[in-house]
């Protein structure tokens, strides 16, 4: 069952019974699994006000707080608050929509099959096999780009990973978040959507690259004793920035990997991948 990030967190927040966890290690390892990805349905499943672009995974949004007469009447009041941001997030990426329209659940898979040739794991994964008999890891991922000035935005790789055993229930599931190091314009030198989207795709590969590093680095050793910690985080670009309790699970190519304790259907829930100046270490838990 698919998990419904701002949504649910919304009207959970306002019950007062939200559950706060971190990130799941990843269960007892098995001889092979498979590999699968496949497109998110979203839907409201994203930040407020954002756009998804059509026949696309990339969805695109200026950082809209949710106000207190949208969170008074709960779905209509969300749903009312996606429409009235939805016109201003579309218009940063008019004429450049087709750019972004490419399967990136192919690429994926494409860079699933770079990540386990580099560690020498094909005996641990297989990719795509159909009606395969192994347990099957599925991957669905997406991009935000969002913006809190409308000038420069932030670069968000999500992605969804789901186990299911050989009866075809779920096992386990976890978020991985890339956060890449720097904002960037919309379009202009050096703009997310400049040349055909050439730093969104490059950003977007490294992100998914990140992510099915620390997952197959988990799956094949097990998680990294982790170290508890209180921690101030930026964010996503603006929504949620504060002070969380947290797991530090190591480092990917000298960024940090961490999970925030926080409520499961949040945007913030998940293992994040993320540059060591978008946290600060406030202190260790107790």
């Amino acid at each position: 069952m698919k998990k419904i990030f701002l949504l649910t967190a919304v009207i959970v927040s306002l019950a007062g019974c939200a559950q706060l966890k971190t990130s799941p290690a990843f269960p007892t390892t098995y001889d092979t699994i498979t590999i699968k990805s496949e497109d998110e349905t979203l839907g409201l499943n994203r930040p407020i006000g954002s756009y998804e672009v059509p026949n696309s995974m990339y969805v695109i949004g200026k950082f809209k707080p949710l106000e207190t007469a949208h969170k008074m009447t709960g779905l209509l009041g969300v749903m009312a608050a996606h429409s009235s941001g939805k016109e201003a997030s579309q218009a940063f990426v008019t004429g450049h929509e087709g750019s972004l329209q490419y399967s990136l659940s192919e690429q994926v898979l494409s860079i699933a099959r770079q990540v386990i040739d580099d560690n020498n794991a094909q005996n641990r994964f297989r990719i795509g096999v159909p009606e395969s008999p192994d347990n099957t890891l599925i991957l669905r991922p997406w991009v935000y780009l969002g913006t809190s000035d409308a000038i420069n935005a932030r670069l968000y790789v999500y992605m969804r990973a789901s186990l299911r055993n050989v009866s075809g229930s779920e096992e386990w599931s976890n978020v991985y978040i890339y956060h890449a190091p720097t904002p960037h314009p919309f379009t202009g030198p050096r703009g997310w959507l400049s040349e055909d989207a050439k730093l969104a795709k490059e950003y977007a590969d490294a992100g998914i690259r990140a992510a099915l590093s620390v997952l197959m680095n988990e799956v094949e050793q097990g998680r990294p004793t982790a170290r508890s910690a209180r921690v101030e985080l930026d964010g996503i670009v603006s929504a949620m920035p504060g002070t969380y309790d947290a797991t530090i699970l190591g480092e990917y190519n000298g960024m940090t990997i961490l999970s925030p304790k926080t409520a499961t259907a949040s945007l913030m829930f998940g293992s994040h991948i993320l540059p060591k100046g978008h946290y600060r270490v406030v202190s260790a838990s107790q």
